[in-house]
Parts: structure tokens; C-alpha cells; sequence
């Protein structure tokens, strides 16, 4: 049916979403060589509303923002949690780590 081919499109873009952010934050750690953190809008482990790319700014100790990304999938929940401390995903600039 026509709304079964709606919902797998629909996943089929969200995980291209996710494969593409991800090689942009590594991407971005390895060419800046400093870490980038990878969050939910809403930070809670709900990435249903879109998430956000920050990179390390050694000057102000702190991270700052450079990419914001907002879905419009109102019928998907995306939920994770990392194992460590919270809901984000840390990519290291330092390529031996």
C-alpha cells in the first residue's frame, strides 16, 4: 500500500541521515584534530527531533555548535542512550584513539 511505501522511505532517509552525520562528525574530528560531540536537540536519549554537531574550542574550554539538524518525521521515535555517560556520541581528533 501506498502508506507502507511512505513509512519505508521515510526510514530509508532517517538512517541515511544518521550514516551521514556520523561521517561528518568523524570526518570533522580527524580534520580539526579536535574531539566533536554528537547530541539530540532535546537532550534526553529522544534523537526523534534531530541532533546537533559541536566541536571542542580549546580557547574557551567548551563545545560550541556548528551543525544543527531537525527532522520532520513525526511518526518515528528514535531513541539511544551511549554506555558511558549519557546520550551522545563522542568522536575523538586524535586518529590513534
Amino acid at each position: 500500500s501506498l502508506q507502507l511505501f511512505i513509512r519505508k522511505n521515510e526510514q530509508q532517509i532517517i538512517v541515511d541521515d544518521i550514516r551521514t552525520i556520523i561521517q561528518l562528525a568523524r570526518t570533522e574530528a580527524i580534520r580539526s584534530g579536535l574531539p566533536v560531540i554528537l547530541t539530540p536537540l532535546n537532550d534526553t536519549s529522544d534523537w526523534s527531533h534531530g541532533f546537533s554537531l559541536s566541536r571542542y574550542n580549546t580557547k574557551k574550554n567548551h563545545y560550541e555548535l556548528f551543525y544543527e539538524h531537525r527532522w520532520n518525521h513525526p511518526h518515528w521515535i528514535l531513541e539511544w542512550k551511549g554506555v558511558k555517560q549519557g546520550n551522545h556520541i563522542l568522536f575523538s581528533g586524535n586518529t590513534f584513539d
